[in-house]
């Protein structure tokens, strides 16, 4: 099965990935969030992983802020 779409989803956070002509890299960026968090991948085969990845420190970080702020 090939995947042709440019968006992923995961726990509730979504991506649109685009190609940087410039850099020669996959990036991306968790939409619909104050923050900003982007990603780059070097392989279509990685990116959704990578994206994940993102995904994961995000709510780690969202962990620790809140912890801190108690």
């Amino acid at each position: 099965m090939t995947k042709t779409d440019n968006s992923f989803d995961y726990k509730g956070f979504h991506t649109v990935v685009s190609f940087d002509e410039e850099t020669k890299k996959l990036r991306g960026k968790i939409e619909g969030i104050k923050d900003y968090v982007d990603f780059e991948s070097d392989s279509i085969e990685k990116v959704e992983n990578d994206f994940q990845i993102a995904v994961d420190d995000y709510l780690l970080f969202l962990q620790q802020v809140n912890s801190e702020s108690k």
